[in-house]
């Protein structure tokens, strides 16, 4: 009897075992993981880039005119640190850029000039950045604003019309610049990840005035004096960055001691 009551009871076990299993609440799936942003990068940057700047004279005057390149290309490079806390990644940005491609054209210059119908050229040829970036993360994905220090040359060419050049300068220019973007990583590697990314930056500079002996009158006048006023460069550029991955390069935290 004694043998027939414990074979009773392992059966009812063995039956209810599996639906008792059934009401037992399951265990989520942990989450995925949330891409850390912190670490050092650099990178490389390839777009399109526009500039324009006035100019007039200041001694003889009148003469004024806008001189606008907008078919150029920049290239350039950036390196940067930043550190993420929960969605929010700050950092600091430098970065140089190089602008190619066809001067802007402006002229005749008319009766200030000698020829009448000589024409100024120019564009910006270049420009050192320094600034700050604050974005916020969302897994492998940050958006982010960007603004800080700029100084970039601009150059001028004066020429007796649109094809010769006779003479030119350029003019360094500090000022500052503000931008927005988006970083996408694209690949986690074991050293290092890749993000891709886009970027839109606006530029503005302050005036200059530089002296060149254009030809007026059938001589030269050393005292000419020209003025480039509000220089400026907006830029739309695709950007490659490779990224340490933290900042487990410097440092490998302690694992944890368990009882």
């Amino acid at each position: 009897m004694k043998k027939f009551s414990l074979g009773i009871v392992a059966l009812a076990a063995t039956l209810a075992g599996p639906a008792m299993a059934a009401d037992m609440p399951v265990k989520a799936p942990p989450p995925p993981p949330i891409y850390d942003w912190s670490g050092i990068y650099l990178g490389v940057d390839f777009g399109w880039a526009r500039s324009r700047f006035d100019q007039a004279f200041v001694f003889p005057p009148p003469a004024a005119w806008t001189i606008d390149a907008d078919r150029n290309y920049v290239v350039s490079g950036h390196w940067g640190i930043q550190a993420q806390w929960g969605w929010l990644v700050a950092g600091i940005e430098g970065g140089i850029s190089v602008f190619s491609g066809p001067l802007g054209i402006a002229g005749p210059c008319g009766a200030a000039c000698a020829p009448a119908t000589s024409f100024w050229q120019g564009r910006m040829n270049e420009v050192w950045t320094g600034g700050v970036r604050l974005g916020i993360a969302w897994n492998q994905w940050l958006f982010y604003g960007t603004g800080g220090w700029a100084s970039g040359t601009f150059e001028e060419k004066f020429g007796p019309n649109a094809l010769v050049v006779t003479q030119g300068s350029n003019t360094r220019h500090s000022g500052w610049y503000g931008g927005v973007g988006v970083d996408w990583m694209v690949h986690k590697g074991t050293v290092v990840d890749a993000i891709l990314g886009f970027e839109y930056r606006h530029y503005e500079f302050n005036d200059q005035n530089f002296v060149v002996p254009v030809l007026l009158g059938g001589g030269p006048v050393p005292a000419n004096t020209w003025t480039v006023t509000s220089p400026r460069a907006d830029t739309v550029m695709a950007r490659l960055t490779i990224k340490t991955h933290g900042w487990d390069i410097f440092y490998s935290p302690a694992p944890a001691i368990t009882k």
